[in-house]
């Protein structure tokens, strides 16, 4: 979907984006699908690193990287430093996307690049083990070993990268607007729950209306 964006340099009026940091296997890129559909809104998932190497010039498999390394404590320096330019052409593209507005953005720790922005709602979206292994079985085809090895592996990558890129780890409640947990409805009721939240948010910082 096509949209027409603010000027340059100025965030979009009223909360129109809305980032997804998710459990694997939690169900948070289906239900980025679900919430767009409902507010017209486009979603932003895995090409979000392309968009990153094609404004930068910088190569999509370094950029790749810097969200997969598991650095020990001792490398924690130098992976930041040599994170930066990619990082930063990362944090371009997300700054670009708060301003069009009408938006969903899956993971890359986008709720953390945008967490003062005004116009961005933040949802962690998370799940019971069994919920998350009986998903991922069925979506990629996997037996339990497998499924179990794979969300185990997701889960410390994702870790990683929260706590060695923004020094916060990902179910940090103080990052979000809502945490919602999936293996106790439904997606289309979840869908449904969080529209509503989003819809109390965006009234209360609507513009004109004061904080308390």
């Amino acid at each position: 979907m096509t949209t027409q964006g603010p000027e340059p340099g100025r965030l979009a009026a009223g909360v129109n984006v809305i980032t997804i940091s998710r459990q694997y296997g939690a169900g948070g890129s289906e239900l980025a699908r679900l919430l767009a559909a409902r507010f017209g809104f486009r979603v932003i998932d895995n090409e979000l690193l392309v968009l990153a190497a094609e404004r930068s010039g910088l190569d999509l498999a370094k950029i790749e990287r810097v969200y997969q390394q598991r650095p020990t404590f001792q490398d924690l320096r130098v992976y930041k430093e040599r994170s930066e330019k990619y990082l930063a052409a990362v944090h371009d593209v997300l700054e670009t996307l708060a301003r069009e507005g009408n938006v969903v953005v899956v993971g890359r720790g986008a709720n953390l690049a945008l967490l003062h922005h005004p116009n961005v709602f933040n949802l962690r979206v998370v799940a019971d083990f069994a919920a998350r292994l009986a998903h991922v079985q069925q979506r990629e085809g996997l037996d339990e070993s497998a499924a179990r090895r794979t969300i185990t592996e997701a889960d410390y990558a994702r870790e990683a990268y929260y706590r060695y890129l923004y020094n916060v780890m990902p179910d940090d409640p103080l990052a979000y607007d809502l945490i919602l947990n999936t293996s106790r409805l439904p997606l289309a009721e979840a869908s449904a729950l969080v529209a509503a939240a989003f819809e109390a948010v965006r009234s209360a910082r609507r513009p004109g209306v004061p904080n308390e």
